[in-house]
């Protein structure tokens, strides 16, 4: 586009060739695209600290409810050992579940666009998507209400109840790291912003075609053609790397795929899966080990 609007204004140089200040350019176009570019990067950074959050709070309760042990009978510890022995799979089955479902969330595709408003297409799509996010969150909200009740279960077994109540405030902690995910995934950058920079992109070159029409008097049409050229593709590429951004966990629109820049959502909850799979294997070796010595 900019490149066949300079040829336009070249082939016509003697009607429109001026020396134009290209100060506006900065406030057209580069600076609403640098404060995108700023504002995705912010984004990027609070999806990652929201994350690890998220990951040590699973890991932190799911860790706290296979291994705390409290006093049986005359003795200061013991109780776990009256639960049953399906227990500690069932914590870590949760945990492990709860981490694939917001993987699973996390995934979906961005539908807040302004086409997703706009064309009617769009919104049916809208609404699909809204419905499998739907069904995710219920899931979500299903193993956050199991939590709760291995909790309870414990307590059935004697565990305390200031303990239990401490429990409880974990699986709150639960909730809002992932609701802090849900929104940083649902809101987006301003819409009017990002509007504007991708308009102003598309129209500048009929704008700026009179000053690379002057730079043509005094040199040629490849020379004016690269710098046309350049200009924009540097404009183009603040727009890409904006875009590449807005979604921090699923950047490309076109093929639903991580970036470079981007959180690595596989790699970070398949950590916290490995973590949950340690911790059940430990308690259950450590589980083994008490029963062999109560039957020594």
């Amino acid at each position: 586009n900019a490149c066949m609007v300079t040829w336009y204004f070249c082939s016509r140089a003697g009607d429109f060739a001026v020396k134009l200040d290209f100060s506006f350019l900065a406030f057209s176009v580069v600076f609403p695209l640098t404060f995108l570019v700023q504002a995705s990067f912010s984004r990027r950074d609070q999806a990652l600290s929201r994350l690890a959050d998220f990951k040590s709070c699973v890991q932190s309760t799911c860790l706290l409810t296979l291994l705390v042990d409290w006093p049986c009978g005359s003795e200061l510890t013991g109780g776990r050992q009256t639960m049953p022995s399906q227990f500690n799979m069932n914590v870590a089955q949760d945990s492990k579940e709860l981490l694939k479902l917001v993987y699973e969330y996390l995934s979906m595709p961005v539908v807040s666009h302004a086409r997703n408003i706009v064309f009617s297409k769009q919104r049916l799509t809208t609404k699909r998507v809204h419905a499998l996010q739907n069904d995710i969150i219920k899931r979500i909200n299903d193993v956050i209400f199991d939590f709760h009740l291995h909790t309870e279960e414990m307590r059935k077994y004697g565990f305390p109840s200031g303990e239990a109540s401490r429990l409880h405030q974990y699986h709150q902690y639960l909730q809002q790291r992932f609701e802090q995910l849900r929104q940083l995934k649902y809101y987006r950058t301003p819409q009017a912003t990002r509007s504007f920079g991708r308009v102003y992109l598309y129209v500048l070159p009929w704008f700026c075609g009179p000053y690379f029409a002057w730079v043509f008097v005094s040199t040629n049409y490849i020379f004016t053609i690269s710098l046309a050229g350049f200009t924009f593709i540097v404009l183009l590429g603040l727009l890409n790397a904006q875009q590449g951004l807005e979604d921090p966990f699923l950047p490309d629109y076109s093929s639903w795929a991580p970036g470079i820049d981007t959180v690595k959502l596989d790699y970070e909850i398949a950590v916290a899966l490995q973590a949950i799979e340690q911790y059940f294997a430990n308690t259950e070796l450590r589980r083994l080990l008490e029963e062999a010595k109560l039957k020594a």
